[in-house]
């Protein structure tokens, strides 16, 4: 993966604008049908190149959302007609009924909250993609919300490699914290937030009917 990641910023800091922007779209749209990728890590790489006028800020994040929004699309609809088969069939080695256990628990139980998560739980993005068209989740609201999703993660990358710099490799450290602690804190507090909203709404409803 080191290796990949050497061999794209090399050409990146060679090449034209439009390039980078052509690079950006696809390994975004890649990262979701071939995980894992060294995708973040690029994004963040291409925040130095808007720190130094090689490339906008406005139009990067435009083209890596766009191409988590189609990689995710393309997931999607595979899940949606072809899920159980791409499964069942064993020839992709990171979809298989061992690795999908969690997602699928957590698409079951939350569905559309899990969607509008999913570009911050790396590491399960195409499996994510995969089982919320097997799910049969609608497809508008649910790729609306993943694009949503995409356009702050995104976002949130360029932004570090904009004021990292040269040190941009730095980040990578920040996002193996996130992933090792602030990511469970996140998925806690949202589940002890669904549970109140929940608990409220069951308290609700039963002194509506006691009243009556």
């Amino acid at each position: 993966m080191l290796e990949y990641l050497n061999e794209i910023v090399a050409f990146l800091q060679t090449v034209p604008w439009y390039l980078v922007l052509v690079t950006a779209f696809f390994i975004t749209i890649l990262e979701n049908i071939f995980p894992p990728s060294p995708s973040d890590s690029v994004i963040i790489f291409t925040g130095t190149l808007v720190g130094i006028g090689t490339v906008g800020l406005f139009p990067l994040l435009i083209v890596t959302t766009a191409g988590s929004i189609l990689g995710f699309a393309v997931m999607f609809y595979l899940g949606r007609y072809l899920g159980h088969r791409i499964i069942k069939s064993k020839r992709i080695p990171f979809i298989n009924e061992e690795n999908i256990k969690k997602p699928n628990k957590w698409i079951t139980k939350y569905g559309y909250v899990i969607i509008a998560l999913n570009r911050f739980l790396s590491g399960t993005r195409g499996v994510v993609s995969l089982l919320a068209g097997m799910a049969e989740l609608n497809p508008t609201y649910t790729i609306s919300l993943a694009g949503v999703s995409a356009l702050i993660w995104n976002f949130i990358l360029i932004y570090l490699g904009v004021v990292l710099g040269e040190n941009w490799r730095r980040a990578e450290k920040y996002l193996e914290a996130y992933e090792r602690f602030i990511l469970p804190a996140v998925i806690l507090i949202l589940l002890l937030v669904i549970i109140k909203f929940v608990v409220s709404y069951v308290l609700k409803k039963r002194k509506e009917k006691s009243a009556t």
